[in-house]
Protein backbone atom coordinates (compact mmCIF):
# COMPACT_ATOMS: atom_id res chain seq x y z
CA UNK A 1 0.00 0.00 0.00
CA UNK A 2 1.25 3.49 -0.82
CA UNK A 3 2.26 5.85 1.96
CA UNK A 4 1.09 9.47 1.93
CA UNK A 5 4.21 11.65 1.99
CA UNK A 6 2.85 15.06 1.04
CA UNK A 7 -0.54 16.75 1.02
CA UNK A 8 -1.56 20.29 0.15
CA UNK A 9 -4.84 22.19 -0.13
CA UNK A 10 -5.87 23.63 -3.49
CA UNK A 11 -5.27 27.37 -3.91
CA UNK A 12 -8.67 29.05 -3.82
CA UNK A 13 -7.31 32.53 -3.05
CA UNK A 14 -5.54 33.15 -6.36
CA UNK A 15 -7.70 30.86 -8.54
CA UNK A 16 -11.42 30.45 -9.13
CA UNK A 17 -12.23 27.60 -9.32
CA UNK A 18 -9.53 26.45 -6.86
CA UNK A 19 -6.32 25.09 -8.47
CA UNK A 20 -4.27 22.06 -7.42
CA UNK A 21 -0.84 23.34 -6.35
CA UNK A 22 2.19 21.92 -4.58
CA UNK A 23 4.97 23.62 -2.62
CA UNK A 24 8.10 22.42 -4.38
CA UNK A 25 11.70 22.72 -3.25
CA UNK A 26 14.24 23.33 -6.02
CA UNK A 27 17.97 22.72 -6.08
CA UNK A 28 20.69 22.43 -8.64
CA UNK A 29 21.07 18.92 -10.03
CA UNK A 30 22.41 16.44 -7.50
CA UNK A 31 21.84 18.55 -4.38
CA UNK A 32 20.20 16.83 -1.41
CA UNK A 33 18.43 19.89 0.01
CA UNK A 34 16.44 22.61 -1.75
CA UNK A 35 17.84 26.12 -1.96
CA UNK A 36 14.57 27.72 -3.13
CA UNK A 37 10.85 26.99 -2.83
CA UNK A 38 7.95 27.81 -5.14
CA UNK A 39 4.24 27.10 -5.28
CA UNK A 40 3.71 25.21 -8.53
CA UNK A 41 0.47 24.64 -10.40
CA UNK A 42 -0.22 20.94 -11.01
CA UNK A 43 -0.88 20.99 -14.76
CA UNK A 44 -1.67 17.61 -16.31
CA UNK A 45 -2.01 19.31 -19.70
CA UNK A 46 1.57 20.66 -19.73
CA UNK A 47 4.22 18.46 -21.31
CA UNK A 48 7.05 20.07 -19.36
CA UNK A 49 7.84 21.63 -16.01
CA UNK A 50 8.33 25.40 -16.17
CA UNK A 51 10.16 27.46 -13.54
CA UNK A 52 10.85 31.20 -13.29
CA UNK A 53 14.34 32.18 -14.45
CA UNK A 54 15.09 34.09 -11.23
CA UNK A 55 14.54 30.87 -9.24
CA UNK A 56 16.72 28.86 -11.62
CA UNK A 57 19.49 31.44 -11.24
CA UNK A 58 19.13 31.51 -7.44
CA UNK A 59 19.67 27.74 -7.20
CA UNK A 60 22.52 27.91 -9.73
CA UNK A 61 20.79 25.47 -12.07
CA UNK A 62 22.89 24.18 -14.94
CA UNK A 63 21.88 25.48 -18.39
CA UNK A 64 21.66 22.42 -20.65
CA UNK A 65 20.02 23.28 -23.96
CA UNK A 66 17.73 25.37 -26.12
CA UNK A 67 14.55 23.80 -27.40
CA UNK A 68 11.19 24.68 -28.89
CA UNK A 69 7.99 24.65 -26.89
CA UNK A 70 4.61 24.45 -28.57
CA UNK A 71 2.23 26.86 -26.84
CA UNK A 72 -1.43 26.17 -26.16
CA UNK A 73 -2.23 28.25 -29.27
CA UNK A 74 0.04 26.06 -31.40
CA UNK A 75 2.88 28.55 -31.82
CA UNK A 76 6.50 27.44 -31.48
CA UNK A 77 8.50 29.36 -28.92
CA UNK A 78 12.24 29.02 -28.33
CA UNK A 79 13.07 28.27 -24.67
CA UNK A 80 16.07 27.57 -22.47
CA UNK A 81 16.30 24.34 -20.46
CA UNK A 82 17.97 23.98 -17.05
CA UNK A 83 18.76 20.82 -15.08
CA UNK A 84 17.34 20.74 -11.53
CA UNK A 85 16.30 18.44 -8.72
CA UNK A 86 12.82 18.91 -7.26
CA UNK A 87 11.87 18.12 -3.65
CA UNK A 88 8.34 17.21 -2.49
CA UNK A 89 8.34 16.35 1.17
CA UNK A 90 10.92 13.57 1.49
CA UNK A 91 10.78 12.74 -2.23
CA UNK A 92 13.56 13.84 -4.60
CA UNK A 93 12.90 14.03 -8.34
CA UNK A 94 16.30 14.22 -10.03
CA UNK A 95 17.18 15.01 -13.62
CA UNK A 96 14.33 17.43 -14.37
CA UNK A 97 14.93 19.55 -17.48
CA UNK A 98 12.92 22.65 -16.57
CA UNK A 99 11.87 25.30 -19.07
CA UNK A 100 12.87 28.83 -18.00
CA UNK A 101 9.99 31.29 -17.68
CA UNK A 102 10.26 35.06 -17.25
CA UNK A 103 11.32 36.08 -13.72
CA UNK A 104 8.66 36.01 -11.02
CA UNK A 105 6.31 34.04 -13.28
CA UNK A 106 4.21 31.10 -12.12
CA UNK A 107 5.82 27.69 -11.68
CA UNK A 108 4.15 24.75 -13.44
CA UNK A 109 4.60 21.04 -12.75
CA UNK A 110 4.09 19.26 -16.05
CA UNK A 111 3.71 15.61 -17.03
CA UNK A 112 7.49 15.14 -17.23
CA UNK A 113 7.41 15.26 -13.41
CA UNK A 114 3.80 14.24 -12.67
CA UNK A 115 4.22 10.93 -14.54
CA UNK A 116 7.02 10.06 -12.11
CA UNK A 117 4.73 10.51 -9.08
CA UNK A 118 1.89 8.61 -7.48
CA UNK A 119 -0.43 11.60 -7.15
CA UNK A 120 -4.11 12.06 -6.37
CA UNK A 121 -6.20 15.16 -7.09
CA UNK A 122 -9.04 15.09 -4.57
CA UNK A 123 -11.26 17.75 -6.14
CA UNK A 124 -14.24 17.55 -3.79
CA UNK A 125 -11.89 17.72 -0.79
CA UNK A 126 -9.73 20.40 -2.47
CA UNK A 127 -6.50 18.53 -1.71
CA UNK A 128 -3.54 17.24 -3.74
CA UNK A 129 -1.85 14.14 -2.29
CA UNK A 130 1.53 12.60 -3.18
CA UNK A 131 2.38 9.02 -2.25
CA UNK A 132 5.59 6.96 -2.08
Amino acid sequence: MSELVFSQAYDGRAYDPPMPVLDVGISKAGANTPSANVEAVVDTGADATLLPLDVLERVEALYVDRAYLKTITGQRQRVDLYLVTLHLGRLRIAGVRAVALPPRGPAILGRDVLNRLDIALRGPAGVTEVFA
